[in-house]
């Protein structure tokens, strides 16, 4: 990331600062009277916990996984800190200010494509331009602003369905390419197919039964996947007054609420601090496909049982060495995948059969994807991401009958830019797409270690420190054709927009946008509030304000869709695909006004409602049925 500062007073000056981590300085301004380097301290401050806490829980209430990895120093004039947070894995961050008033000033100050902002001091002019990372995004709550750099869909539209339109984003024109491969012809296409549009419905549902917890705050942690237990942790008073701080400082309580019986469980000793960065979706707990419980707790023993808070049976001394967290399921449902002190190592359930991954040692960073059929593992090494990038970080393929390395390859990560370290991302059961690198740009490996650069596919070569180029795959499972969409080949005052590789014809086709967001259902959407889908090429982008059922890559996996406006008194349910509106909820009237989340179960037959005070707690728990 450069910062380029330039000053006019009758004189001007530039300021260069190279910093190894997205936007985290602080830069120090004053008249020059000759160009020079201006030598930049970090010191790191508390952050301003009540906003920040009030953020998290937001955050939390749309379903997503937060976690609060820490402060970091402030890099706007004024700003006391910066909190970095992963969103389901994203980095963002959370710049805190002393005052609305100095938050004010920056936002202000900023750029409607937040690439750049003017400050005014006096008869001086200031203008600093933040640039070298495609896509930033900047929202602004309280004494907040919120920056997300990337092109992740999910990510953006939860800031965006918690915060409102961003007040500063990346897009940008650019002028058109000369291709070099061949370029799909376009031909008049037909009218699009709008997005489903709601049709009313009359069904009301007043919750009048008690919440099943309102003493102190709530962290929902998801429904089972046959609808019947829901997880969660709840902090007592006592507990949030010995552990200040945001939502999850406190240890917690891990509790398991029967939806059949009303039962509840808290047998689990969890811990339900943020104790978890990084790109996968390491957890404590997961349910087998028989539906039985798998555990790790908190005082290190592995628990598994029929249905959870049943008779457990103790598997712990089935590991060589104690387990830390639990990945995955493979594709066929068979191993799980888990991390334990020194190593990560594939579980057959049903067998007890282990098989250890030697070589690579764990990081939360690192981000682990199985291949389609599950024939095999792909690793995103992270590397020293923060020091002299040694190691470097790479790739590696692990065949998971034995668990051997069978292909590797070097390249060096950038800092989690699209949330995920340049992925993998599989296109076919044998070959995937590394989406970033900053050595190499994107390339595809395969399990035999062949390289492709991926820039030629386009007729582009790849030219470090030049461009910064990102790749986002989308796999047609019907055809098995894949589809990639490249974007940020160019950080300065020229480039290219987005443009999407077909595999199926070899073409590439030119969008004409730069700022987009991919879905992984294959919607790609931009910031103006337009959406086409990846393989529907040459068709045009039709709006999709009128349909709320449209939520790329977070929608609940249920046959009901929750759609929540901000602060309200009422939660409106729609069912998918059609997009039809089927129930309005109401909360008591004590709870009016507050933001409100939720989870609908899989079988769509509960909603779990959590009302959030001003105090950016979830201070409730309800469990309604479905009855309609």
């Amino acid at each position: 990331m450069l910062f380029y500062v330039q000053s006019q007073v009758r004189k001007l000056f530039w300021l260069l600062m190279t910093i190894s981590l997205l936007m985290a300085c602080t830069p120090t301004l004053e008249p020059l009277t000759a160009t020079r380097e201006v030598a930049v301290q970090e010191t790191a401050v508390p952050s301003t916990p009540d906003a920040v806490a009030t953020l998290i829980t937001q955050l939390e209430q749309t379903g997503a996984i937060i976690h609060n990895e820490g402060d970091e120093p402030g890099f706007f004039d004024g700003a006391t800190g910066t909190v970095r947070l992963t969103i389901n894995g994203s980095t963002v961050r959370v710049i805190t200010f002393p005052t609305l008033a100095t938050r004010q000033r920056i936002s202000d100050a900023l750029a409607p494509d937040g690439f750049s902002l003017t400050l005014t001091e006096g008869d001086v002019t200031t203008n600093i331009y933040l640039d070298g990372e495609p896509f930033p995004h900047f929202w602004a709550q309280d004494t907040l602003i919120i920056n997300y750099v990337g092109t992740d869909t999910a990510t953006v539209a939860i800031l965006t369905n918690v915060l409102g339109s961003p007040i500063a984003d990346g897009s940008r024109p650019y002028p058109t390419p000369t291709p070099h491969v061949p370029w799909i012809t376009p031909t008049p296409a037909a009218a699009p197919t709008p997005l489903p549009i709601p049709t009313p419905n009359s069904n009301i549902i007043a919750i009048t039964e008690p919440p099943i917890f309102d003493d102190g705050a709530v962290r929902l942690q998801g429904w089972s996947p046959d609808g019947r237990y829901l997880a969660y942790f709840i902090y007592t008073q006592e507990q949030l007054d010995a552990s200040p701080g945001p939502p999850g400082a406190a240890e917690g309580t891990f509790t398991l609420y029967d939806s059949a019986t009303g039962a509840i469980c808290q047998q689990y000793p969890l811990s339900g601090t943020f104790s978890y960065e990084g790109p996968g979706k390491g957890q404590q707990f997961t349910w087998l496909p028989d539906g039985s419980f798998f555990v790790l707790t908190q005082d290190g023993r592995v628990l598994q049982s029929a249905m959870p808070c049943g008779g457990d049976v103790d598997l712990t001394a089935v590991f060589p060495e104690p387990l830390s967290r639990i990945e995955s399921l493979s594709p066929d449902q068979s191993l799980l995948l888990l991390t334990s002190q020194n190593s990560y190592l594939f579980y057959n359930w049903q067998t007890q059969a282990i098989t250890l991954i030697p070589e690579v040692t764990p990081d939360s960073m690192n981000n682990l994807v199985w291949s389609p059929d599950g024939t095999y593992l792909a690793i995103t090494l992270a590397g020293n991401y923060t020091g002299d990038r040694n190691p470097i970080g790479g790739s590696r393929v692990v065949d998971i009958t034995n668990g051997q390395i069978i292909a590797r390859h070097d390249w060096e990560p950038a800092h989690a830019v699209d949330g995920a370290f340049g992925g993998p991302e599989w296109i076919s059961p044998t070959e995937f797409v590394v989406t970033v690198s900053l050595d190499q740009g994107p390339f595809l490996m395969n399990v035999d270690g062949e390289i492709r650069p991926l820039l030629p596919l386009f007729g582009l070569e790849f030219v470090r420190d030049q461009m910064s180029p990102i790749a986002a795959t989308y796999v047609d499972q019907e055809s098995s054709t894949y589809h990639i969409l490249l974007s940020g080949l160019q950080w300065f005052d020229d480039g290219i927009p987005a443009q999407i590789y077909h595999s199926d014809s070899a073409a590439v086709e030119q969008l004409g946008i730069t700022n987009y967001y991919l879905a992984s259902s294959g919607l790609i959407s931009t910031d103006d509030g337009l959406a086409r889908q990846i393989t529907a090429v040459n068709q045009p982008f039709v709006p999709m304000a009128d349909s709320p059922c449209y939520a790329p890559g977070f929608t609940p996996q249920s046959t009901l869709y929750l759609h929540i406006t901000g602060s309200a008194n009422t939660v409106e349910l729609y069912s998918l695909p059609e997009c039809r509106h089927v129930a309005t909820v109401q909360i008591p009237d004590e709870y009016a006004g507050q933001y409100l989340g939720g989870r609908v179960s899989p079988d769509g037959r509960f909603l779990a409602i959590t009302p959030t005070d001003t105090n950016g707690y979830a201070q409730a728990l309800f469990v309604i049925p479905l009855d309609f």
